[in-house]
């Protein structure tokens, strides 16, 4: 966060000046002799050094404003200089320039540097209340060039720095407006749609009535023939997720929460081993040997987010959070192949990633404060996750992490809708699919949606 009150921050004016290491080096030889003019020499002495310039944007207060987009640019940034306080990006961020930008409207905009001559770092800020906040950072994007995307809110202020990893060059930058990624709807009906689970073995989902219903059905399409109801008889069933041909999922009966797998194709139940216990189990997904799945202890109050191996009948503890005093809770979000990831809020909400090879266990940045919560996790370790302003349906956005970051917002929910469940599925084309809960906070209401992450 960057402060721009003048009165609070000293820009040196930089010159660079040759250095001369002697009165001799002063010295023009003359050229007087047979047939000179005399006084030649003494001319050529007199002549002022030249004074390299930086450009004109070399400080933030000096950042040219960009009047509307797309707008792209060429500059020479060799003599730029950087400030003591410029923020930082990534590296050095040598030979600083700098642009600004008032969003007309609430957009996806993305910048790049492809066609600049030397290695650049970019960096785009927020200004509100006169700091700057950033909200992208971008370096060495397939090559030495950089390139960000983010979603701009209606009359903020954006300032962007061009920077160079061991100083400038030729500087060539364009902004433009990008549609943000569609958000298709997968079940959309007059009933309540939730706990979205895709797989190999098809499309999971649970469904209530908008009025009167007593249990939410817990359906399976294959793909093959007519859904099938999953969960037994007077039961609440929601999905987890897929291995094979299996589905594990949560049946609740009663005071009684249990993880069960369902067999996809024999339609049979069973339950798995090492996971039921008299407490609450809940929010379980599956990947090859492991399950993560969530325990509520009512009697201590405390949530615990357990990692279970069947291949080596172990069970790890991930986290363990007691929920005395205020807004606490830890829930379970997926398991894929070497990765799991999972929420606490207390009260704060972040996310967790688990690399199970590894042993290590860290919590996905959250420069804003906002409240980050219901991931899922691609086998390539990127992490999705909703975050929010306080509050239901307010500033929602879907926000993909890769492994190592940024973080950048792909979809953003209208005022008024949230979103509790999230649940990424791998495609053989190295697209993503994230399936999500779309809510409306005034009735509760709820449909199915998904993005697709090329």
């Amino acid at each position: 966060m960057r402060n721009l009150n003048p009165t609070h921050l000293i820009w040196p004016a930089v010159a660079i000046v040759l250095a001369l290491t002697s009165p001799a080096a002063l010295a023009v030889p003359s050229t007087n002799g047979p047939g000179a003019a005399p006084g030649n020499g003494a001319a050529l002495a007199a002549r002022p050094l030249p004074t390299l310039v930086p450009p004109a944007n070399d400080a933030v207060t000096s950042a040219l404003f960009v009047s509307g987009l797309p707008f792209a640019t060429a500059l020479n940034t060799a003599e730029a200089t950087n400030a003591a306080d410029d923020p930082f990006c990534s590296r050095d961020d040598a030979a600083t320039v700098w642009y600004a930008w008032e969003a007309p409207g609430t957009a996806w905009v993305t910048a790049d540097t492809f066609g600049s001559d030397y290695d650049t770092i970019l960096s785009a800020y927020s200004q509100i209340d006169g700091t700057l906040t950033q909200v992208a950072c971008s370096d060495d994007v397939g090559g030495p060039h950089s390139q960000l995307t983010f979603l701009a809110e209606s009359g903020h202020v954006y300032y962007f720095m061009a920077a160079g990893a061991a100083g400038g060059g030729n500087l060539e930058l364009a902004l433009e407006v990008v549609p943000p990624l569609p958000q298709l709807p997968v079940r959309a009906t007059r009933h309540y749609e939730i706990t979205p689970a895709s797989g190999p073995g098809g499309f999971a989902w649970a469904q209530g009535a908008r009025s009167g219903f007593r249990f939410w059905t817990l359906w399976l399409d294959d793909g093959a023939g007519p859904r099938v109801k999953v969960n037994v008889s007077r039961s609440d069933g929601y999905s987890g997720g897929f291995e094979g041909d299996k589905l594990v999922y949560q049946e609740v009966r009663g005071r009684q929460s249990t993880l069960r797998l369902f067999d996809v194709d024999s339609h049979s139940r069973s339950n798995p081993a090492g996971v039921n216990t008299p407490h609450w189990e809940w929010h379980p997904t599956m990947s090859g040997d492991h399950i993560l799945f969530g325990r509520r202890n009512f009697a201590t109050r405390t949530d615990r987010i357990i990692l279970r191996d069947r291949a080596a009948d172990t069970a790890l503890v991930l986290d363990r959070l007691p929920r005395a005093g205020g807004r606490r809770i830890a829930e379970s979000g997926q398991v894929n192949g070497n990765y799991a990831v999972w929420y606490r809020c207390a009260p704060a909400c972040n996310v967790l990633l688990r690399d199970i090879a590894a042993g290590t266990t860290t919590r996905i940045p959250n420069p804003l404060g906002r409240q980050q919560y219901d991931p899922s996790v691609a086998s390539d370790g990127t992490v999705y996750f909703v975050q929010s302003r306080r509050g239901c349906g307010t500033s929602v956005r879907l926000v993909r992490h890769p492994l190592g970051g940024p973080s950048t917002v792909i979809a953003s929910l209208a005022a008024g809708r949230d979103s509790f469940h999230t649940h990424v599925e791998d495609s053989g084309d190295g697209s993503s699919s994230l399936y999500y809960e779309r809510v409306r906070c005034s009735n509760g209401a709820s449909d199915i949606f998904r993005v697709v992450d090329p």
